[in-house]
């Protein structure tokens, strides 16, 4: 799998996120990946900018401490080079499934037990033509730090950068995955919906899917199978005189317990009228649980074949020649005695040239009979019998024998029932196969989903624990140095404890964030009208010297997950309420619109509006639209509403003008 590092991590979003904790700290940070292609780069020096980059051989210089970093890193450790301009660099390589990604740099810095050599570099001013008072201003911004401090940075870079990483490399992982699952669903679901045969699945004794073969055989709409048991569309009793309940309970153990059961059954239509159909009850296991996958064939025609046997003549041929199975009469000595004609068309004869004949030599092109035949042993045994059989051209055959008795018991005959089910066994050889897939990606989802959520808890607490060490030290600083520091000073230090403040907020929506893909949905009828109205209340509670309006439609129902729910409206709502702050009037809207035939529900507001052509961003995580900036938040609300409407199958969408509001629309 070849990766690249835009495909796992927001670039901007990371960009961003490095510029505003380097304008806390002071602390410099570059990522370049792997073939060279900067993605971060946030407090570069002026005397590596605009000196040493800018001359022909200090630029060398720099270009050799870029090649020994970059040859000697190592997974997991961190590469330090001092370059022949005199400053220190530290690096650590990005590594995701065995890749190298990119590399993480701290820039150009001093260690603060190092003396500063002002000779050396007043000698490369005069040596390369730098202005000297300016290039010794600019070495002495160069921050300055302790060796632990050094150690502190790197550990807290590489573990925010590994977050990102991580939980981009989850996301990525995950998609294939559920890519996969789909594609085998969908091939699943067209060898399923495209079967010529009448296809259910049976969970817990209840029928819980299928196909339109099966509503067509049992003439009914799918409300009339779903979540029946087979007892339910079956007589009272089978032919065999066994009750239908206790017979299908008997039927389903064993096809649990062993191999494929293939039985008759007789079964009642949506308008009550009876059939026979072949069953073939199958095991399969999905998602840890057991399901019976049951094919169905009307066999009524072949029954009342059966049935012929015992009429005349006339009525036999007119009633087996309407069969769709090859129907063959032997006698005693397994000798033609008559064919339908679906025999006849399948070996090209006519009625009288086919008496006589031995069907090992027609069909099979034998010179002695078939071992295990099932058409002779019923002649021996005198009792039914049935086997599946592969002819040399390669199709499959459902061969059944049935003895004819004379009057005093005695076998006299046999007669062949032959129906082709190559196509039939082809689909129940897919169908298995495509569940077996269907179940180790289903296995593959679940334990990605276990490992990213396992990684969320361990992100939560290694990233903290930098920052908590940041926060510890700054309060430190103001207790025993305040009165050194200055007013400046001690300034400096609160906007450093304030910026690894808003980061563990950040950490948490991001976690959050990242567990709604996740989260279980519960379906239940819910009531917007009533939770926009408590939501009104509490942010009138909060400012109530704002002159606000809240037009909130009465009966705006909808059936989805109530927690969820109430998040999204709680983000809508609460962006409206946030962005028309600077309005003397407030007013926001809860409605509820036809769209494209589907009822949809809306919030709009009389704000600053945003301009269309920026709609496409509206939903990217931690990305805010210009004119956003002077109000608070992260930017992952309406991120958050977008992936709480997917995940129940519905979609989002804003409308707005600059100066003229927005409305932001959502089906479920």
């Amino acid at each position: 799998m070849s990766l690249k590092l835009p495909e796992l991590v927001d670039i901007p979003s990371l960009q961003l996120l490095m510029d505003r904790f380097h304008s806390a700290t002071g602390i410099p940070v570059g990522i370049i990946g792997s073939d060279g292609e900067m993605f971060v780069a946030t407090g570069w020096q002026e005397i590596c900018t605009a000196f040493h980059r800018s001359h022909p051989v200090t630029a060398e210089r720099c270009r050799q401490s870029d090649n020994c970093i970059k040859t000697s890193l190592d997974a997991g450790k961190y590469i330090q080079y001092k370059c022949k301009n005199g400053l220190w660099d530290l690096a650590k390589p990005i590594i995701v499934a065995g890749e190298h990604l990119a590399t993480i740099y701290l820039g150009q810095f001093r260690y603060e037990d190092e003396e500063i050599d002002e000779e050396f570099f007043r000698a490369q001013a005069r040596e390369f033509g730098f202005d000297q008072d300016r290039y010794l201003a600019a070495l002495k911004r160069i921050p300055v730090f302790s060796r632990e401090k050094v150690q502190q940075i790197m550990d807290f870079y590489t573990t925010l950068v590994d977050c990102y990483v991580k939980t981009g490399f989850a996301r990525f992982s995950q998609a294939e995955t559920e890519k996969t699952l789909r594609e085998s669903e969908e091939r699943y679901r067209a060898l399923f919906e495209g079967a010529n045969d009448a296809i259910i699945t049976i969970r817990d004794g209840r029928i819980v899917n299928c196909n339109k073969m099966a509503l067509e055989l049992f003439r009914c709409g799918p409300e009339q199978l779903i979540g029946k048991g087979p007892e339910n569309l079956s007589p009272f009793l089978q032919p065999d005189g066994k009750d239908s309940e206790a017979k299908a309970r008997e039927m389903i153990a064993k096809a649990l317990a062993g191999p494929s059961q293939i039985f008759e059954w007789r079964h009642c239509r949506g308008d009550e009228t009876i059939f026979d159909a072949e069953v073939s009850l199958n095991r399969l296991e999905y998602g840890g649980k057991n399901e019976l996958l049951a094919i169905m064939r009307d066999v009524t025609e072949r029954k009342q074949a059966e049935q012929a046997l015992k009429l005349s003549e006339a009525e036999k041929s007119l009633i087996l020649n309407s069969s769709m199975d090859l129907i063959i009469h032997y006698d005693a000595d397994m000798k033609i005695l008559w064919g339908n004609q679906r025999a006849l068309n399948s070996v090209d004869m006519e009625a009288e040239e086919l008496v006589g004949q031995d069907c090992w030599k027609l069909w099979h092109q034998r010179t002695e009979p078939c071992y295990g035949c099932p058409v002779i042993m019923a002649l021996e045994t005198g009792e039914p019998r049935e086997a599946e059989v592969r002819t040399p051209d390669g199709r499959i055959w459902d061969i059944r024998g049935f003895p004819v008795k004379d009057d005093a018991g005695r076998v006299n005959g046999v007669v062949e029932f032959c129906l082709e089910i190559t196509g039939r066994k082809r689909m129940e050889e897919e169908i298995e196969i495509l569940n077996t897939d269907l179940a180790a990606r289903a296995c593959e989802l679940e334990q990605a989903n276990r490992e990213l959520e396992a990684f969320g808890y361990t992100v939560s607490h290694d990233l903290r624990s930098p920052l908590t060490g940041i926060q510890g030290y700054c309060q430190v600083l103001l207790e025993l140095c305040g009165d050194r520091l200055g007013e400046d000073g001690a300034g400096y230090i609160r906007e450093i404890s304030k910026s690894a403040e808003k980061m563990d907020d950040l950490i948490t929506t991001m976690l959050d964030f990242s567990r709604l893909s996740r989260c279980a949905i519960t379906r239940e009828e819910v009531d917007l009208t009533a939770i926009a109205k408590t939501l009104a209340a509490q942010l009138r509670m909060n400012e109530p010297e704002r002159n606000a309006t809240f037009a909130i439609a009465e009966g705006a129902k909808t059936a989805g997950d109530p927690k969820l729910l109430r998040v999204v409206l709680e983000n809508l709502i609460g962006n409206a309420w946030k962005y028309t702050s600077r309005q003397d009037d407030t007013l926001i809207e809860l409605g509820k619109v036809a769209v494209n035939g589907s009822m949809a529900f809306f919030v709009r507001d009389n704000g600053p509006g945003f301009d269309m052509a920026q709609a496409d961003k509206l939903f990217s995580p931690f990305l805010r639209l210009p004119g956003a900036a002077g109000f608070s938040g992260h930017g992952i609300g309406l991120a958050t509403v977008q992936r709480i409407i997917q995940h129940h199958g519905g979609r989002v969408w804003g409308e707005g003008e600059p100066g003229k509001g927005a409305t932001f629309y959502f089906t479920v």
